[in-house]
């Protein structure tokens, strides 16, 4: 990271990933909830930039 300059947050992780977090496409997206729950599992890429999304994501922090 500092060699190439990047400022961008890197986070390691404090133990393994639940195998059911891994789909069997890349990208995998998995949202949790605020106590670990798996809320969601997509598959595939997504515009995350689209109104729909950012609605949906918005609400699910509300929540």
């Amino acid at each position: 990271m500092k060699k190439n300059k990047y400022s961008l947050s890197v986070y390691i992780l404090n133990s393994e990933i639940p195998g059911n977090f891994f789909g069997s496409a890349i990208p995998t997206t998995v949202i949790l909830s605020w106590g670990g729950g798996m809320i969601a599992l997509i598959e595939g890429g997504r515009d995350y930039t689209s109104p729909e999304i950012i609605k949906a994501l918005n609400e699910l922090v509300q929540s």
